[in-house]
């Protein structure tokens, strides 16, 4: 068996649009971009969690990234869309999980030249995993399983 050139190795990637930053996930991890559609709103939940969108005949949270972090974000716009989110943890109540984007994403393919730590990191808690530069721009990956954990603390 031959050896693996890990510099061969690519990912699909999607930069995901923030108010002032951009998450970076697997592609395989996105199911579908949707626009913002009257989100309905839930009671004694953190700011970040916006409320609830239905998406394929399910409801699913829809949250602030920025938001969770304790960032400034601004208000959705025109061009808002929702990132319908795959779960990790098998929590059949909460399969999906969608984040507030600024505008439309974009694809990327992600390989080890194109992906680098960021010099300076900023604390930005648990739900970021890692802070990257991806072909010279700035991005979180996140932690979905945090982010998984902390919506459904959110809402119990």
């Amino acid at each position: 068996m031959s050896e693996v050139d890990a510099s061969n190795i690519e990912i699909r990637g999607v930069l995901l649009p923030l108010h002032e930053a951009q998450l970076l996930l697997p592609n395989a991890s996105v199911s579908e971009v949707v626009g913002l559609d009257k989100l309905k709103t839930v009671s004694n939940v953190p700011d970040w969690y916006l409320g609830t969108q239905e998406w394929r005949g399910q409801v699913i949270p829809v949250i602030s990234f920025e938001q969770l972090l304790g960032l400034p974000t601004a208000e959705p716009g025109a061009r808002s869309r929702v990132a319908v989110c795959n779960t990790l943890g098998g929590n059949k109540d909460c399969p999906f999980i969608g984040l507030l984007l600024s505008t439309t994403p974009h694809l990327v393919r992600i390989t080890e030249d194109v992906v680098a730590p960021q010099s300076e990191e900023r604390d930005l808690g648990d739900a970021v995993r890692q802070q990257v530069v991806v072909n010279g721009e700035d991005a979180w990956i996140p932690d979905m399983n945090s982010v998984e954990w902390l919506v459904q603390e959110a809402v119990s």
